[in-house]
């Protein structure tokens, strides 16, 4: 049996605070990503009420289906930003979601780069939201690995 030199229930603690600038950052980012969420909402309904109601499938997994996945992603960067221990796999899914949005705004930006201040397109609010989502990841991880060489594990 191998043991390691950090014990795991030293994964999960944070001996200090997360810190004002993850706060600040990941609740930027909680923000500007439920606003994507409620403009991706807004603009799918409309699309689906114009198309009379027929593609549900497509409405349900394209439409409500990813604003449900931006809904959760703004909720589990608001509860890392105010968590005095943050849950590392929801940090993980956090980082991967920033980055999701960070490529998706590089995609708009080189297919239709109107949409980048576009209120109801999807580049405004992920130009803010994905580089916010990670900065918040990193300094987490700055602050945990901070605070794991600050007291190793005995």
């Amino acid at each position: 049996m191998t043991t390691s030199p950090l014990q795991s229930r030293d994964l999960d603690r944070d001996h200090a605070s997360p810190g004002r600038f993850a706060m600040i950052t990941g609740r930027v980012g909680a923000i500007f990503v439920a606003a994507l969420g409620v403009v991706h909402t807004g603009v799918n309904t409309y699309g689906f009420a114009l198309a009379d109601w027929q593609p549900w499938a497509e409405y349900l997994i394209f439409g409500l289906g990813l604003s449900v996945i931006a809904f959760a992603l703004a909720f589990g960067a608001w509860k890392l930003s105010t968590a005095n221990r943050p849950r590392w796999p929801v940090a993980v899914l956090v980082g991967i979601g920033g980055l999701l949005l960070i490529l998706q705004t590089v995609g708009i930006a080189i297919t239709d780069p109107a949409l980048l201040i576009r209120p109801l397109g999807p580049g405004l609010w992920s130009i803010v939201g994905g580089p916010a989502l990670v900065l918040e990841v990193v300094a987490l991880g700055a602050s945990w690995i901070g605070a794991v060489r600050r007291h190793p594990a005995r």
